[in-house]
């Protein structure tokens, strides 16, 4: 059976309620970009192009897309044309669910970052409204019903194989006309009791160069002792150098 090509949306207004959906992606960036320094900011693809990084403590900020007519690099995502631990901070907001290739793009992404670079992922939740509707056949078609959905656990997964400490995992429920007109403290309080079924889940994560997994002191006891696997002979002292 072949695999059904995706291809990514390259403005928000592509996808039903984007516009509410940047909103909430773009505080969750305002919150946590001024955090990070360095010399280079990628954002990768359109929707990663439209959000705002005016606080980022990072000068050279630039947008790599291959259709969006404002990116300064028109570029194929799955084969990026930059080199090496070159990109302190980027964005992949909504990348992964429509790449062809997931795992190959993460890859490509951690090729370009430097050691301790922060990565910024955001994904549509498999277990919210947005999953509910991919099963409704006249939504399957359309923006962001017809994405590979990845549960946030998953993508957790496939970071830590790369070495990558997780520093925030949140999910964010978008604002619609109905929880809108909620008073704060409920809207608070169903936010916090399932925060789970949140539309999109937001992840900041950092390369590390060494293992993120140490060992717990608690358990050093635990290890068998190493025994050296030399033999030491008695010295003959009748030896001597000349």
């Amino acid at each position: 059976m072949e695999q059904k090509t995706l291809v990514a949306p390259t403005h928000w207004a592509q996808i039903q309620s984007g516009t509410l959906y940047q909103q909430v992606i773009q505080e969750k960036v305002g919150d946590w970009v001024p955090k990070f320094f360095g010399y280079h900011l990628l954002k990768l693809g359109g929707l990663s192009g439209e959000i705002v990084t005016s606080e980022a403590n990072i000068g050279h900020q630039f947008c790599l897309d291959a259709q969006h007519p404002d990116a300064e690099v028109i570029a194929d995502l799955a084969h990026l044309p930059l080199s090496d631990g070159s990109i302190d901070l980027c964005l992949a907001i909504h990348q992964l669910e429509f790449a062809t290739e997931p795992h190959h793009l993460l890859r490509e992404i951690n090729r370009v970052m430097v050691n301790d670079g922060a990565l910024f992922l955001c994904g549509f939740n498999p277990f919210s409204l947005v999953g509910i509707k991919k099963f409704v056949p006249i939504l399957s078609n359309k923006y962001p019903y017809n994405a590979h959905l990845f549960c946030a656990w998953r993508i957790l997964d496939w970071l830590k194989l790369l070495n990558y400490e997780i520093l925030c995992c949140d999910f964010m429920p978008t604002p619609n006309l109905w929880t809108q007109s909620l008073p704060q403290c409920i809207y608070g309080g169903l936010t916090k009791s399932f925060g789970f079924t949140g539309a999109q889940y937001f992840i900041v994560a950092k390369k590390r160069t060494y293992p993120v997994n140490l060992i717990d002191s608690k358990q050093r006891w635990k290890l068998p002792e190493v025994l050296p696997s030399y033999q030491t002979k008695a010295i003959d002292n009748s030896c001597h150098l000349k």
